[in-house]
């Protein structure tokens, strides 16, 4: 099973939609890149992997996630 298929069953599991997949892949082409996202990705990040915008990006999706507070 490829990255792809596997967010299609994340996604289609209870629950799935809420998880935030970033996707770590040695194909680092625009196209595997819009495939990657159009699959459902969060973001998508090429080997070799820069270790600052991966925490940017995790940053992110946990602030995106976090419920408000009031």
């Amino acid at each position: 099973m490829n990255g792809c298929k596997a967010l299609a069953c994340n996604k289609a599991a209870p629950n799935g939609d809420r998880s935030k997949v970033i996707a770590i892949s040695a194909a680092a082409t625009d196209r595997d890149a819009r495939r990657g996202i159009s699959a459902g990705s969060y973001a998508y990040l090429a080997k070799p992997l820069n270790v600052a915008k991966l925490l940017r990006v995790i940053k992110s999706a946990i602030v995106e996630s976090a419920p408000e507070i009031e």
